[in-house]
């Protein structure tokens, strides 16, 4: 499943479609999140070509060139979303994680059977033959499809877990939501620790979780075992990641035209609707406020924090989990958001707080609001992965590669 974040007038979600790398032809740009290309229509990429370099002042460049880099942004902002925040790196990688978790099993499949695809179908059509004596030579099949599933489970209720729980639900091999986050981001850590910390020194080892999610299963816990009931949160990653794209879009369009625009006045020139507008609507509903009259209101500034926290869980990547029973209210996206955008009716005095846009004073409101809801402050976490550079030698060659490209 690839997702394709897209930035259209009249706006539409792209949806899962098979990747390309042509450019963006039926919208005015997009970001696949598969193969991390961020698409440009034609037109915009003539616009963005006749754009001069360097600083400019208001009115150097012309109102569709503005949309154009404006399109720009919103599909950059996609772009910092899957590298820089770390539900991004956990989505992003797991695709890899699919691979990576499967290949050895694989491997084993085709020497030992030659190549069959699909492998769910035969590995179900041999069970139905040979009944249960055949789950020892089927045991490597059996292992990468389970992997491969349980990752796009948690990949579907992560990015939109309304749609995606009505039909997993019904498939025979989904366990439960603790199952899918569990396997995901062990083998995202997995991935990583080879990659960059083969001693565990820094990152959190997940075979150290196996038990505790054990006794989870074991107890019945809400969200860890199979036929659980589930919490379903009304968004998740994918209206989250498009209201964050579209509402820092409007910020820069808004600025560099020098006009204080009504949110009435953006309502009516179409970009708040669908999915560009789900996530603020919810964070109204739950935060119990109204909708500003101008788009530069503080309440605006609060929201768009509130996306950034919820997009950056710290347990299980950089800190190590402590309290199992609540991982998934910790690392789901959607969950967070509830959670967060809930505190603000409880601290009031936040919708108004914003003011200078300064580090600290997001900082301190960073903290209030993660306290409340009993996260990690966002820079507890950012602080262990910059050290990461100084111990961890395999992280410090890979930000030399990337300062040299």
């Amino acid at each position: 499943m690839t997702i394709e974040f897209a930035s259209q007038e009249p706006i539409e979600f792209e949806g899962f479609e098979t990747p390309t790398f042509a450019a963006s032809l039926n919208a005015h740009g997009m970001y696949e999140t598969m193969r991390f290309v961020l698409r440009l229509s034609p037109r915009n990429h003539e616009l963005m070509d006749t754009l001069p370099n360097g600083q400019l002042t208001r009115g150097q460049i012309s109102p569709e060139g503005l949309r154009a880099y404006s399109t720009y942004l919103h599909e950059t902002v996609h772009w910092w979303q899957h590298v820089g925040s770390t539900s991004g790196l956990l989505y992003s990688l797991s695709y890899l994680g699919q691979s990576y978790s499967t290949i050895k099993f694989l491997r084993d499949v085709l020497s030992n059977f030659g190549a069959k695809k699909s492998l769910l179908t035969w590995t179900n059509v041999v069970l139905r033959a040979e009944g249960d004596a055949a789950q020892t030579k089927l045991r490597p099949a059996n292992i990468a499809v389970n992997n491969a599933i349980d990752i796009e489970f948690y990949k579907s209720y992560a990015s939109n877990p309304k749609a995606a729980i009505r039909w997993m639900v019904e498939k025979i091999h989904f366990e439960c939501i603790g199952h899918g986050y569990h396997i995901a981001y062990g083998q995202l850590l997995s991935m990583l620790q080879s990659t960059v910390d083969p001693e565990w020194v820094e990152l959190p080892n997940a075979k150290n979780w196996d038990e505790q999610f054990r006794s989870l299963r074991e107890q019945k816990v809400e969200g860890f075992y199979h036929n659980s009931p589930v919490r379903v949160p009304p968004i998740g990653i994918r209206a989250i990641y498009e209201g964050q794209a579209r509402f820092t879009q409007l910020q820069f369009l808004t600025r560099a035209q020098g006009h204080r625009f009504t949110c009435e006045e953006l309502k009516s020139a179409g970009y708040f609707e669908g999915i560009y507008v789900e996530a603020f609507e919810w964070f109204l509903k739950f935060s119990e406020s109204d909708w500003p009259e101008y788009y530069d209101d503080p309440i605006v500034s609060l929201f768009l924090l509130v996306l950034d926290l919820a997009a950056n869980p710290t347990r299980g990547l950089p800190l190590d989990i402590e309290d199992f029973e609540n991982f998934i209210k910790d690392v789901d996206v959607g969950m967070r958001f509830v959670s967060l955008a809930q505190s603000v009716s409880q601290l009031p005095h936040l919708k108004t707080a914003i003011s200078e846009h300064s580090r600290d004073e997001y900082s301190d409101i960073a903290g209030e609001l993660t306290d409340w809801v009993a996260y990690d402050h966002p820079l507890e976490a950012l602080e262990i992965i910059n050290a990461w550079e100084k111990k961890l030698p395999g992280v410090a060659e890979l930000m030399e590669e990337y300062r040299t490209f």
